[in-house]
């Protein structure tokens, strides 16, 4: 009833305007019901009065980060940080903020220093391993995941972490696993099965993976990702109408997709329509010249090499 709670907290206010506790849950309430910039006043009216009143610091740099404030986020948690350098929560909410900034490397110091304090820290294992896998260390970020898949072997977020790791690796029968058990504890799981599809094409299972691609599209008619998948398998299928159809979708929603136009041109071509193949390349090209390299090393474009038109776009 955070609405009656706002009221009584104003009519306590109205009272006693400086009242700290009145503030200070006024503050954590509009923060809850997303009203960060109230949320935001408030707490800096309680650090005027007094800077070191609870966890007013940790409030501001919350309500600072959800407002896109970054820097000025990582600065309060900073400052609530030398008055106490163990509060795991300001640790914590720091560490995504560098995570959101790209600063991995400090961003994983942060999360250690919390598994210092709470070994077992869930949120930490899972942002640290979100930030190894951005620098690229997907070994050390699988070992984050499966620490926290001993603590709690149903965590979908970490199955789900766990098979795009290994999809990266090249381990497609693994990932598909972990989405498979994904699915068993959440059978609608739209990442899931988004990403189980892309590694069944990635082991030449196309049929099977547009399969799941449909129901994927039944959740999200209009993702892009997915359209995009679908009509690449169908084109590795030789249904070129169909992948066609999906290329299309695809371009309906982002006319520049360079990617969509490159395969929309390249079905055009296996289905013998050179003309528009040629026509849907030039606009891939004008938009992102570095497929006139991809283009050349494309063995089915390479049967165009004699042709004029053809050398003129890729040249």
């Amino acid at each position: 009833m955070t609405k009656d709670a706002l009221l009584y907290y104003d009519k306590a206010l109205t009272l006693e305007p400086n009242n700290l506790d009145a503030l200070y849950n006024k503050t954590t309430t509009l923060l809850k019901t997303g009203k960060h910039n109230d949320a935001l006043r408030y707490a800096q009216h309680i650090y005027c009065i007094n800077p070191q009143y609870r966890d007013t610091l940790y409030y501001m740099g919350l309500c600072l980060g959800n407002l896109g404030s970054l820097d000025d986020a990582k600065r309060i948690f900073d400052e609530a940080l030398k008055i106490n350098p163990n509060n795991v929560e300001c640790l914590f909410q720091k560490g995504v903020i560098l995570y959101k900034i790209g600063n991995y490397v400090d961003s994983v110091l942060c999360y250690d220093e919390i598994m210092k304090i709470e070994p077992n820290h869930m949120l930490s294992l899972y942002q640290k391993g979100m930030s190894l896998k951005a620098m690229g260390q997907y070994a050390e970020a699988l070992l984050c995941h499966e620490k926290i898949l001993e603590i709690e072997s149903a965590n979908n977020d970490s199955l789900l972490e766990k098979g795009l790791i290994l999809s990266i690796l090249g381990q497609h029968e693994k990932s598909i696993e972990c989405f498979d058990q994904v699915l068993k504890n959440d059978p609608s799981n739209f990442a899931a099965i988004a990403n189980k599809a892309n590694s069944l094409a990635s082991i030449g299972q196309h049929s099977d993976s547009i399969e799941l691609l449909n129901k994927s599209l039944q959740i999200e008619p209009n993702n892009m990702e997915t359209l995009f998948q679908k009509g690449q398998s169908l084109q590795i299928l030789g249904k070129q109408n169909e992948a066609l159809v999906c290329f299309n979708r695809v371009l309906a929603i982002s006319p520049d997709n360079a990617k969509a136009l490159f395969n929309k041109s390249k079905s055009l071509l296996l289905q013998g329509k050179i003309t528009d193949a040629l026509e849907s390349l030039q606009i891939v090209v004008n938009i992102e010249p570095a497929y006139k390299e991809i283009v050349k090393k494309d063995s089915d474009f390479g049967k165009l090499g004699t042709n004029p038109a053809f050398r003129m776009i890729i040249n």
